[in-house]
């Protein structure tokens, strides 16, 4: 009996810490995929505003303090 309740424990114990796992690879996934979008973003407007100087750091500035902002 003591046997069987160990296994059955053990048995949630895995379950619940995979689940955790699923969880948190999720949200990396998500997190991740709208800082790529945000550096294709990036990229474009670095692309249009490459003629002036001043537009460009601007835009550089602003789209680093926006892409590696904690989530």
């Amino acid at each position: 009996m003591v046997g069987r309740a160990f296994i059955l424990a053990t048995i949630g114990g895995v379950i619940v810490w995979l689940m955790r796992l699923y969880r948190s690879e999720r949200h990396n996934v998500i997190a991740y995929g709208q800082k790529l979008a945000a550096l294709r973003t990036f990229e474009s407007f670095v692309s249009v505003a490459s003629r002036d100087d001043n537009a460009k750091a601007a835009i550089i500035s602003h789209a680093m303090g926006t892409i590696f902002a904690l989530p």
